[in-house]
């Protein structure tokens, strides 16, 4: 396992080697560059120092380390890098401002255009009730509008909660089974495991 996390910390610093040189090559370093390199670095740090102390933690002192690094590293993607809502994010977030001002489930247009090109075909006019894409996402942020209003970052605000939920319940389900030692191991994967980040 420490070779693993040895090879983790190896591509992080091989991404940002990468992005510098790319940056180099283009003459100036983007934002977008130093968002990303400092995420990986302050993630790599924590996740290194973490995973070094793991066994030497009592069951809460490692859950509660657990559950904070999974929040900490949700909260630097969220604040940090700007992720602007576009393509598919871009249409589930039409869709729930289509559903919490009672239009129902429809593309009203215009991010959902690409759709009717795409997949329906060009005869079809806003607004388009379908069921194309899955309602889920839809619906948990129709819910959350409706509750705080049409903002976007309290819907990654419910994303953060919900990362460090699960953390939580993986934790918990291994903790409980035959083999609770893999619940640390467990649960820490998946507190930095980066699609569950992102």
């Amino acid at each position: 396992m420490a070779r693993l996390i040895q090879g983790i910390l190896c591509s992080m610093v091989a991404i940002i080697l990468c992005m510098a040189a790319l940056s180099v090559f283009s003459y100036r370093f983007t934002p977008v560059f130093y968002e990303i390199a400092g995420f990986t670095l302050a993630s790599g740090v924590l996740i290194f120092y973490a995973w070094a102390r793991l066994d030497t933690w009592s069951s809460t002192q490692a859950l509660l380390m657990i559950l904070g690094i999974a929040f900490i590293l949700r909260c630097l993607w969220v604040f940090c890098v700007r992720n602007q809502q576009v393509s598919d994010f871009a249409i589930y977030h039409e869709l729930a401002k289509a559903m919490m001002s009672r239009k129902g489930y429809a593309l009203t247009g215009p991010v959902g255009a690409e759709d009717f090109e795409l997949y329906l075909g060009t005869d079809k006019h806003f607004p388009y009730t379908t069921a194309l894409r899955a309602p889920g996402v839809s619906l948990w942020a129709a819910l959350l509008f409706t509750l705080f209003g049409d903002h976007v970052w309290i819907y990654k605000l419910s994303n953060i909660a919900m990362g460090v939920g699960t953390t939580a319940l993986i934790y918990f389900l291994l903790d409980s089974s035959s083999h609770p030692p893999l619940a640390r191991r467990a649960a820490f994967l998946w507190a930095i495991y980066p699609t569950s980040i992102m």
